[in-house]
C-alpha cells in the first residue's frame, strides 16, 4: 500500500491542482491490492489445512484415530481468527432423517441435546451460528455449525467457540462459506470411515460364529484326548498280563500283539499329537494375546459405534460417575478382542433383551477405569440367577462349553488373554458385566 502512496505524494508536490480521478485510480489500485493481500493470506490458510490433513493421512492407523484431526486442526483456526472467538472444541455429526448422530470430536460428550434440530433440518442454509446446545449438561450455544450435505451423506461439523473470549468480529459469512470445500473433503473421509466401521462390525459377528464353531472342535477334541487316553493304560495292562503266558503261547502271538500293538500305538500318538496341536493356545488363530497402549477414549468410541449398530436406536443410556474427561488416560487391549467382546455382547443384548432397558456406566478411580454394562433379559423366575451367569462367573471351562452361552465362553476367553478383569451378576431384574481396564500413566 505505501508503494501506491509515494507517486501520490509526488503528483502533489509537483502538481498543486490534483485531479480526482488520479485520486480514484489510486485507490482502485490500493482496493485490488488489499483483496490480492486478503486472497493470498486465505489461500496460505486454506493450503495449510489441506497439507495438514495430507500428512496425518499419511501416518500408519491415520483412519482408526481420524478424530486427532482435530486437535492439529484447531490451533490453524485460533491462530489465524477467522472465527467470531476461538475453538475449543469440534463435533462432526451425521444427520439422518429426523435425528443427528454423533461420528466424532475433539472431545468425548456423552449427553448431548441439540435443541434446535428441527431449525437446520428445514433450513437450506449452509451454516448456522449460535444454535442451542447442550454438551455433558453444559451450555455450548456459542457455536458456529457447517453443514455438508451431498448425495451420499448429510454432515454437520459443530465449531463450539470459547465463551469467556471478546469478541474477535461479529460476521464472517463469506469466510465459512470459503470452509466448506475443506469440510465437504473431511466428509467424504469420515464417511469412509463410518462405512468401514460398519464393515467391521459386520465381519467381527461373522467371526464371532466361527469363533463358536472353533470352540466347539476343541471341546469335542478334549472329549476325544479323554476317551483315548486309558486305551494307553490298557496296552501297558496287556504287556503286564502278556508276561505270565507260556512262552510257546506268547511266541505263537508275539508277532501279531507287536504289530498291532504297533499300529495301535502310532495311532494313538497320532491323534493325541493333533489333539495337542488343536488346543495349543499358540496355534489358536483367534488368539489376542498382543495388547497395545491407547488412549481409554478409543475404548469408549467403540462401545458407542457397536451400540449403535446393534440396537438402532436413543435409549442406550450412557453415563459416567466419579470420571475425569479431561484427563484420559492409557489403557491396554488388543483392538480385535475389545471389538469381538463388544460385537458378541450387543449381539446377544439385542437378540436376549425383553426391553429396551440397556446402557453403560463409567467409573474411575486412581488406578482403573470400570465398565459396567447393563440389559433387561427374559427369564421365567427373576428371583432365580440365571445358569449362563454362574457359569461364566466360573472358572470351570467345561462347564461353560457344556452349555448354550450364546457366545459368553468367547467373551471370557478374550478377557481373559487381554487380562482384563470381568465378572456377570444380576440385580433387580437386569444383567450387569463388568470390563476393568487397568490404568497406564
Amino acid at each position: 500500500m505505501i508503494l501506491y502512496l509515494i507517486p501520490l505524494v509526488f503528483l502533489l508536490l509537483f502538481n498543486n491542482k490534483l485531479e480526482l480521478s488520479y485520486i480514484i485510480v489510486f485507490l482502485f489500485f490500493i482496493v485490488v491490492n488489499s483483496f490480492e493481500v486478503i486472497k493470498n493470506k486465505f489461500q496460505n490458510f486454506y493450503n495449510k489445512l489441506n497439507t495438514t490433513l495430507d500428512n496425518f493421512l499419511i501416518k500408519e492407523n491415520a483412519l482408526d484415530r481420524i478424530h486427532e484431526i482435530y486437535d492439529i486442526l484447531i490451533p490453524i483456526f485460533n491462530d489465524t481468527n477467522y472465527f467470531s472467538k476461538p475453538i475449543i472444541d469440534i463435533l462432526c455429526f451425521q444427520i439422518l432423517d429426523v435425528d443427528f448422530k454423533i461420528i466424532n470430536g475433539s472431545s468425548f460428550y456423552y449427553e448431548i441435546e441439540f435443541e434446535s434440530k428441527s431449525l437446520i433440518l428445514r433450513n437450506k442454509e449452509s451454516f448456522f451460528k449460535n444454535v442451542n446446545l447442550k454438551l455433558n449438561n453444559k451450555d455450548a450455544s456459542e457455536n458456529v455449525i457447517l453443514r455438508v450435505k451431498q448425495d451420499t451423506f448429510d454432515y454437520a461439523f459443530v465449531f463450539i467457540l470459547d465463551k469467556e473470549s471478546e469478541l474477535i468480529i461479529t460476521n464472517k459469512t463469506f469466510f465459512y462459506q470459503l470452509l466448506l470445500p475443506f469440510f465437504s473433503r473431511l466428509s467424504h473421509i469420515f464417511n469412509f470411515k463410518r462405512i468401514q466401521s460398519i464393515d467391521d462390525i459386520k465381519n467381527f459377528n461373522n467371526i464371532a460364529k466361527k469363533v463358536t464353531y472353533v470352540n466347539n472342535a476343541i471341546s469335542s477334541m478334549h472329549f476325544t484326548r479323554n476317551k483315548l487316553s486309558p486305551f494307553t493304560i490298557y496296552l501297558d495292562m496287556m504287556d503286564d498280563y502278556n508276561s505270565d503266558i507260556s512262552r510257546s503261547e506268547k511266541e505263537r502271538i508275539e508277532p501279531y500283539l507287536k504289530s498291532e500293538r504297533k499300529k495301535l500305538r502310532n495311532s494313538l500318538n497320532e491323534i493325541l499329537d493333533r489333539a495337542n496341536i488343536i488346543l495349543e493356545k499358540s496355534n489358536n488363530p483367534f488368539n489376542v494375546l498382543n495388547s497395545m497402549e491407547q488412549p481409554f477414549i478409543n475404548v469408549l468410541v467403540k462401545i458407542r459405534e457397536s451400540s449403535i449398530y446393534y440396537l438402532k436406536n436413543s435409549n442406550f443410556e450412557f453415563s459416567f460417575e466419579n470420571f475425569n474427561n479431561d484427563s484420559l488416560k492409557n489403557v491396554q487391549v488388543n483392538d480385535t478382542g475389545i471389538d469381538l467382546v463388544l460385537s458378541n455382547w450387543f449381539s446377544n443384548v439385542n437378540k436376549y433383551k425383553a426391553d429396551d432397558t440397556y446402557g453403560v456406566t463409567v467409573y474411575e478411580n486412581s488406578t482403573h477405569y470400570t465398565v459396567i454394562f447393563h440389559n433387561s433379559y427374559v427369564s421365567k423366575n427373576y428371583d432365580k440367577i440365571p445358569g449362563f451367569v454362574k457359569d461364566f462367573n466360573s472358572d470351570d471351562r467345561m462347564a461353560i462349553l457344556k452349555r448354550n452361552t450364546h457366545g459368553l465362553i468367547e467373551i471370557k476367553d478374550f478377557l481373559n488373554q487381554m487380562d482384563l478383569k470381568n465378572s456377570m451378576y444380576v440385580k433387580d431384574s437386569l444383567i450387569f458385566f463388568e470390563i476393568n481396564f487397568l490404568k497406564y500413566i
